[in-house]
């Protein structure tokens, strides 16, 4: 009789310390999904406009795709200015705002500044000049080499951007899930593939295609696994918080 009176005992103390571990799977996969949205998805168009370019400047117009380029700076510069602008006025990043707006019937979540990583401010500086080389040798690969192999040429730069948010948490306004690394993964696995002579790439008119493709649907995987994966959180969160309260209720 007493073991049978300790087993409920222990059931419920093993769901209180499981309450923290769904916490943390909860807080860094819910902003997956609206902070893609939010904040690649510019990137990903600037990269297409800059995607476009190219083309225009191997057939011989110059001008036309120097143009092109231009604009894509110019967004991005515009696109920088408003988000320093929106935070200075508001005392939050729009990425929070944002989030806040979606989850607003969830409530807030944050992560403790112990678990944001501190770095020097010369990495920031490092990482945009790497960033800057690997995006200038990107258009050289794509000039010089025909489009089924853009996604290979790309996946460096790719992976090397889309692996920021993860690797460094601190300098993101929202945590980002490590299930989030899907995406220049999977992305990366698709360049290799095409190295080694699988055919996964279009062909005819919509070859130039491919590396958009390829981007979007990695994308969609890494974030619906994510986004999927904070909703089975959330659930097993509720449930095991629920069944501490009803315990301790009934004792």
């Amino acid at each position: 009789m007493k073991a049978n009176m300790t087993e409920p005992e222990n059931t419920q103390d093993n769901d209180v310390r499981d309450i923290p571990k769904w916490e943390r799977r909860y807080v860094w996969n819910r902003p997956t999904l609206p902070s893609v949205v939010l904040g690649v998805v510019p990137i990903l168009i600037l990269f297409g406009i800059l995607f476009c370019a190219v083309p225009l400047i191997s057939a011989g117009y110059e001008v036309l795709g120097l143009v092109t380029i231009a604009v894509a700076v110019g967004l991005g510069g515009l696109g920088m200015w408003f988000l320093r602008t929106y935070q200075r006025r508001t005392g939050r990043s729009i990425e929070q705002a944002w989030n806040e707006w979606v989850y607003r019937q969830e409530g807030s979540v944050s992560v403790s500044e112990e678990t944001r990583k501190r770095e020097a401010p010369w990495v920031k500086y490092l990482l945009l000049g790497v960033g800057a080389l690997l995006l200038a040798a990107t258009l050289a690969g794509w000039r010089l080499t025909p489009p089924r192999y853009w996604v290979p040429v790309s996946s460096v730069l790719v992976v090397f951007v889309l692996a920021q948010p993860v690797l460094r948490p601190g300098r993101s306004a929202t945590p980002t899930s490590w299930l989030f690394l899907l995406w220049p993964l999977l992305y990366a696995l698709h360049a290799v593939l095409i190295l080694v002579g699988v055919p996964l790439y279009l062909t005819g008119p919509y070859e130039v295609m491919t590396m958009c493709v390829s981007l979007g649907v990695c994308g969609l995987i890494a974030t619906a696994t994510s986004h999927l994966y904070g909703r089975y959180a959330l659930r097993r969160l509720r449930t095991l918080a629920q069944s501490s309260d009803t315990t301790g209720g009934g004792q």
